[in-house]
């Protein structure tokens, strides 16, 4: 058995308003059961910001070959990571309403914090 974790699969994602207006669609990386997206938006000293498409249409197909060449990601294979991510963000937001909720009550208040 080995003792390496088994790393969280990774996909390229493009979402429909993450464009800029000269350039084109900036894409975000999303790791599988982890909230959110990280947009390719350049930091560091050597980086620069990415852009895949000037339409959204050629910004998915775009995103759809670097999954392949980069992952070796079906489209549904991506779909899954990327729905994992948001049923993460929506139980995450979920339980943060709770805690509000539960907290307003002990603090006798009728909304939440």
């Amino acid at each position: 058995m080995s003792d390496s974790p088994i790393e969280s699969r990774r996909c390229f994602y493009v979402l429909p308003g993450q464009s800029h207006p000269d350039r084109g669609y900036v894409p975000s990386i999303v790791v599988e059961n982890e909230a959110g997206h990280s947009p390719l938006v350049g930091r560091g000293e050597l980086s620069e910001p990415w852009y895949w498409g000037s339409d959204y249409e050629e910004a998915k197909r775009v995103c759809a070959k670097a999954n392949a060449e980069t992952f070796g990601l079906t489209e549904a294979e991506a779909a899954e990571i990327v729905a994992s991510s948001i049923r993460v963000s929506i139980v995450s937001d979920a339980t943060a309403a709770r805690r509000r909720s539960e907290l307003a009550r002990k603090l006798g208040r009728d909304s939440p914090v």
